[in-house]
Order: C-alpha cells, then structure tokens, then sequence
C-alpha cells in the first residue's frame, strides 16, 4: 500500500490535507494509472477511501468521503471491469500446427510449473484448481480427480476423469499408497498396554518372572519374535515414514 500510494498518490495529491481533499483531487491522482494498470489503480482507490474513512472518524476532517465509488467517483471515472476488458481482449493461443511442438517442448522442462501446466491442459482446469489439489482429492483406483465445491468457482463438486493419458497430479506420489510391506504396522495402544501389564505382572507368589539375564518372560519372548523376523524388516516406528506428507498439498 505504501509504495503504490507512493508512486501513484503523493505526486498529485501529497501536498493537500484530508480536509482539503475533494473527488475532482482523487480523480487526478487516479487518471495516471486508471486506463494502463485497471487493477494497481482500483487497489488505490480503496486504501485513499479507508484512509479517509479513518481522518473522518478520527476527527481530522468532515463531510463525504471523496474516494467513495458509489454515487461519487462512479460518475466520473469508467467502471474498472469495462477498462480491464477492453485493455485485455483474449490472451494469445498457441497456433494448431504448433501445439504439437509446444506440448514436447513442456514436456522436456523440469520443474513444478510445467507439470502442473501439462496437467491442467490435459484436464481442461483453471489454475486455481491444479494449484490448490490435495492428494485426498484423487482416487487413483477409480482414476478420477474431485475437487471439492468449496474450491470450485460455482461451489459445486466437480469430477474429473483421469483416463490414459492424463496422469495424476503434479508433484511426488503420496508415499502412503506405496507403503512398504517389509514394514511393520504400529501396535495399537491398548495392545501396547495390555503387553506390558502381562509381562510385568508377577506371578502367584508375587514375584515376576526373571531369568538369568534379568529380562522377564515376557521381554524374552518379545526378543525372541524380533529374532524372527527377516533381516529387512526395521523397527515398528519407521511405518511412520512412509505416511509423511500423505495429507500435505501436491
């Protein structure tokens, strides 16, 4: 806000007060950049009718705000959205004999941007949607993208086929759909607890049962079914690495 009331404001406007201020004042501030930067110059025109708000109610001027768009600058000024149209017009397409070429030559750049470019040309999705994807989103099973109502410009849920060709996402796999089967699942807690109450609880005599090396009975088998198992099986804690970044954005 500062650098564009800076650049654009100040030159015009800077020397008056806020009582001085009238909509013929904004109007000349607003001029210089109205036509070539619609957007830069409607942010504008907002923080110059806050910050004029704030004066009226802080008490250092009175009477209209000289920046409101309603029944003031409206009549003196053309609507942003007609100026942003007729300066826009249509963003240029990719010619039909080069579509060909330019599909390989995206396909031959690394990065994110060209990824997610692909997939929403493939997928016929605004920007925002390809963007903003989560992985909970996709059923790769079902081959089929649905992006949530509350992401969708029209609120309502839309579905998106991924047939061959198309893909997935951009952006590395969720490691949870290729989880390791080497690795074993986490014990679930009340197991967990029920395990170390039988292995500590003593015996009928009110002693627990230790063995020369000091473990229980319990512990010993416990070292015994990790003697068992295959070499290439780690400890449970590491099934927590493949789940990492499972409900992370794409």
């Amino acid at each position: 806000m500062r650098a564009t009331l800076t650049a654009y404001s100040f030159p015009e406007i800077g020397a008056l007060t806020v009582q001085e201020l009238t909509p013929q004042d904004v109007v000349r501030a607003l001029n210089t950049i109205w036509t070539a930067k619609p957007d830069t110059a409607t942010k504008m025109r907002g923080y110059l009718e806050a910050i004029l708000s704030w004066a009226t109610v802080s008490g250092y001027r009175t009477g209209d705000n000289p920046a409101r768009w309603a029944g003031n600058l409206k009549e003196l000024l053309p609507a942003p959205s007609v100026v942003a149209k007729g300066r826009a017009g249509n963003f240029p397409a990719v010619p039909v004999a080069r579509l060909a070429d330019w599909w390989e030559e995206l396909g031959q750049r690394e990065g994110m941007g060209a990824t997610a470019l692909r997939f929403a040309a493939l997928t016929a999705a605004r920007s925002g949607e390809v963007r903003g994807a989560l992985w909970s989103e996709v059923d790769l099973d079902a081959a089929l993208w649905v992006v949530p109502g509350a992401r969708m410009k029209m609120g309502r849920e839309h579905r998106v086929p991924l047939g061959p060709g198309r893909g997935t996402p951009p952006g590395p796999a969720p490691p949870c759909r290729d989880r390791r089967p080497d690795l074993p699942r986490a014990p679930r807690r009340d197991s967990v607890r029920h395990e170390r109450e039988r292995r500590h609880a003593p015996d009928a005599g009110g002693r627990r049962d230790r063995g020369q090396d000091g473990r229980s009975a319990g512990q010993r088998r416990g070292l015994a079914g990790h003697a068992d198992r295959p070499p290439s099986r780690a400890p449970w804690p590491a099934q927590f690495i493949p789940r990492l970044g499972c409900r992370g954005r794409l």
